[in-house]
């Protein structure tokens, strides 16, 4: 995404099955940003939601910042998602 108003606020869509469309239980969402020296990481309860804002301290203006968001099911899987975004002038 380019142009993104700061503060950033990430969502996701809750992850509900497998690749094989079997149920799974998520227990956790951990949300990580990279860019030079910000290494922002958090893990959320799934029940906590899938949103999380980014404090516009952590943020520059006119920047690319990579992020993932990984999946943890109740048994230590993990899916992750990655892509990045650049946060307006």
């Amino acid at each position: 995404a380019e142009n993104v108003p700061i503060p950033v606020v990430i969502d996701w869509n809750d992850v509900a099955t497998t690749i094989d469309n079997d149920p799974i239980d998520i227990e956790a969402y951990e949300v990580i940003i990279e860019h030079d020296d910000l290494n922002f990481d958090v893990i959320l309860s799934a029940d906590t939601g899938t949103t999380l804002t980014i404090p516009a301290e952590l943020i520059e203006p006119g920047t690319e910042y990579a992020f993932e968001v990984l999946a943890i099911a109740e048994n230590g899987n993990q899916t992750i998602t990655e892509t990045c975004f650049v946060t307006a002038e």
